[in-house]
């Protein structure tokens, strides 16, 4: 299967073993993996093993265009806010990772981030 834009552009971007900081709290975590089904992270202290499917980050690449300025909305709750960015990210992973995800976006130079209250916009490429 041909990778979509995002995967491509993370591919680019972001190398297995990278060390990346969240925008809001600073906590840093490990890109662990760049398989061909999954963006491998390892999160917080006991670096939790965490697959985000590439699925999952092609459907905030086409959710986020055009919108402007969207609520991340991260919860350490299984259920999410809909029309945020952790509410995309629930449908496929039910766990809080919509932080971690924005900085590896960020990095791929996708979105732009503002922190007061945590938001994103889509740039592309």
């Amino acid at each position: 299967m041909t990778p979509g834009p995002v995967e491509q552009a993370i591919r680019r971007s972001v190398t297995s073993g990278a060390r990346l900081t969240t925008p809001s709290d600073h906590a840093q975590f490990i890109v662990a993996e760049i398989s061909e089904q999954y963006l491998v992270l390892l999160l917080g202290p006991k670096q939790a093993r965490t697959p985000i499917p590439w699925a999952a980050l092609e459907e905030l690449g086409a959710w986020l265009p055009g919108r402007g300025w969207e609520t991340v909305g991260q919860t350490y709750r299984t259920s999410a806010e809909e029309g945020t960015v952790d509410g995309i990210l629930k449908k496929h992973v039910r766990r809080a990772t919509a932080n971690w995800v924005v900085a590896v976006l960020a990095e791929a130079r996708l979105i732009d981030v503002d922190i007061r209250p945590l938001r994103v916009r889509w740039r592309g490429r």
